[in-house]
């Protein structure tokens, strides 16, 4: 119910104001900072812009990530992205080798361009 009245509230007349929508309450800003890294081969996010939540989500201070199951459509070098995103869980982790920085990774459940 409170979250229809925000959505009410977000209107003036015919013109919406800056409201944050929805999806991104639960989605964090990235950005593709790689499309491809050289130890696994798979994207790298920034999350520069949203620091505090990624933080919180990974219990880690890094703010690049190596990222599972990046939308292909989405996988470009400055891209910017709201993704919903977690931990990987027991069984999920990808083999790296030590060529390279290394990033924590993690997996990304949902991807839009911003």
């Amino acid at each position: 119910m409170a979250l229809l009245v925000f959505l009410l509230s977000c209107k003036k007349g015919n013109k919406e104001c800056d409201c944050v929508w929805p999806f991104q309450l639960y989605y964090l800003k990235a950005e593709v900072i790689q499309t491809s890294d050289l130890s696994c081969r798979r994207p790298v996010l920034s999350f520069s812009e949203d620091s505090l939540r990624i933080r919180s989500i990974t219990g880690l201070k890094d703010l690049f990530y190596v990222c599972d199951e990046l939308p292909a459509s989405v996988n470009i070098v400055a891209e910017k992205l709201y993704v919903k995103v977690r931990k990987l869980k027991a069984g999920e982790f990808f083999a790296c080798l030590d060529i390279g920085i290394s990033y924590p990774g993690i997996k990304v459940l949902d991807a839009r361009k911003r």
